[in-house]
């Protein structure tokens, strides 16, 4: 998955925490390491938030409905997506990220703020994302296989301790 993605779950983590309790200093060192990677200089001297093209697959939430949709780039304020169905501007969604190799679901909120392409369920149509709120982080855990582990760090066979219990009852 791309380290991009996680910065910019990490900066839009900070963005919020500091609009509401504000940030400690090793937040604000944070916050500003990944504004200066995220950024470029124009000639007139200003900062320029730069868009990293990425090559990800997301699932786009509005109401009941569930797309999977390409995302193209990610920003710190926001998103493209392509093959994107069923949203229109104005309408807010949600943006979920899988990565399965390390077991971790980001959950974005978002405003659609343009649209190009074709029109309502043309799989043509790209959408420009702009981050609402606080994003999520879901932590799954890897498929056990019927594995766990107890408080005291044993590995058991959930089957067995299952039947064990109905056995006794």
């Amino acid at each position: 998955m791309s380290t991009s993605l996680h910065l910019v779950y990490q900066y839009r983590q900070l963005a919020v925490k500091c609009e509401r309790r504000g940030l400690n200093m090793a937040e604000v060192e944070l916050l500003e390491t990944i504004e200066a990677l995220f950024s470029k200089r124009a000639p007139d001297g200003r900062r320029h938030s730069t868009r990293e093209e990425v090559s990800m697959v997301a699932e786009l939430r509005m109401g009941g409905r569930r797309d999977r949709v390409a995302i193209e780039n990610v920003s710190l304020g926001g998103m493209v997506c392509h093959q994107a169905r069923g949203a229109d501007v104005g309408d807010t969604v949600e943006v979920v990220i899988d990565d399965d190799e390390l077991c971790l679901s980001y959950r974005f909120k978002a405003d659609v703020c343009w649209s190009q392409g074709g029109e309502g369920d043309d799989e043509d149509r790209s959408l420009g994302l702009r981050f609402c709120g606080s994003p999520l982080l879901l932590r799954h855990a890897p498929p056990d296989e019927g594995r766990a582990l107890s408080d005291d760090g044993e590995e058991f066979d959930v089957n067995t301790v299952v039947d064990a219990d109905c056995a006794a009852a």
